[in-house]
């Protein structure tokens, strides 16, 4: 399948026509049918970067891995249910694939149970506090796209 990618930008779409036209030149002769899905924009690499920076912190507070506690987030805010044949089971998704707002809304969840749940209040990165908690581990790779 052939993706043909149109950007919609204040309120215009152009070039679709050409775009389309050469899409189709290829094809053989005949119906063709064409959906049209919207890109969802994926999580940022700051929001990356500051989910992986309160990792590091709340770890060296409770005594765990940075990584433990992605997987125990992740248990807690990312199940599913999924039909597997005449059954359900549940699922653990990771952060990978979530979109800005989905990850953004994680990031939340995981803020209120690292207070709720540990009594840690971690500053977000619009928090005149953040650079505070990001100074100590600036050698750390917690800002790359894990």
């Amino acid at each position: 399948m052939k993706t043909i990618i149109i950007t919609k930008k204040n309120g215009k779409v152009s070039g679709y026509e050409e775009h389309l036209e050469n899409g189709l030149e290829t094809r053989s002769n005949g119906e063709h049918t064409i959906g049209v899905t919207k890109n969802k924009s994926k999580r940022t690499l700051s929001q990356n970067a500051q989910f992986w920076l309160w990792m590091e912190y709340i770890a060296g507070e409770i005594g765990s891995t940075n990584e433990d506690l992605h997987d125990y987030f992740c248990k807690k805010f990312l199940q599913r249910q999924v039909k597997m044949d005449k059954r359900i089971e549940t699922v653990v998704g990771g952060t990978r694939n979530l979109s800005k707002s989905e990850f953004a809304v994680f990031l939340n969840k995981v803020k209120e149970e690292a207070a709720s749940e540990f009594g840690i209040i971690l500053p977000d990165s619009s928090d005149e506090y953040f650079p505070d908690l990001q100074e100590p581990y600036e050698d750390i790779d917690c800002f790359s796209d894990r």
